[in-house]
């Protein structure tokens, strides 16, 4: 558990809410602030914080979602995916995880407190991000399109474009929500 926890360093930041163009993307600045320990084996694919514990999801052969000790970088709850998933990104809403797969066009979703899986559902795209507005679940697909999904249907029900200029800018990952701003890296 030598390795360490780096968050993004290059962000997107779009206009999520406001129902106009996709905004310009720019880079911005960040500091580190400090070093927490972290499993060197896990492929991240999502990392959320709720309730101040961290919860994060793996990708590749043997892919996982866990609730991890921040201070000692232990996973204090986990489940692990079937071998033919390939775990991305991961949302919390409702007292729920909802877990996106990358190419099985397949989400699950799990009870926060005890990690039971409670449902599954279906999407026609890659999974790769998804965040929360605390109303929808916004969720990427490697390309320029960012989707807003209902929460009761798991429907599409808003889609916006990622433009630089004129450029479409495609490979939008890890997404989270602040202050009105979906924030993305670009794998």
């Amino acid at each position: 558990m030598k390795s360490f926890f780096y968050i993004t360093i290059l962000l997107f930041v779009l206009s999520a809410c406001n129902g106009k163009k996709s905004k310009e993307a720019k880079t911005i600045s960040y500091s580190i602030k400090k070093i927490f320990p972290h499993d060197q084996k896990a492929y991240i694919q999502g990392l959320t914080v709720a309730d101040g514990k961290l919860f994060e999801s793996t990708g590749q052969a043997g892919s996982w979602i866990a609730e991890v000790d921040i201070a000692t970088g232990n996973q204090d709850k986990k489940v692990i995916l079937d071998k033919k998933y390939f775990g991305e990104g991961i949302a919390i809403l409702n007292n729920k995880i909802y877990q996106l797969t990358w190419k099985n066009h397949t989400g699950f979703i799990y009870d926060l407190k005890n990690f039971n899986k409670i449902g599954e559902f279906r999407y026609n795209h890659e999974g790769w991000g998804i965040t929360t507005d605390n109303k929808n679940l916004i969720v990427s697909d490697g390309t320029s399109k960012i989707r807003f999904l209902d929460t009761l249907s798991l429907q599409s029900v808003k889609e916006i474009v990622v433009k630089e200029g004129d450029v479409l800018v495609d490979q939008l990952n890890e997404l989270e929500f602040i202050d009105g701003f979906i924030f993305a890296n670009q794998y």
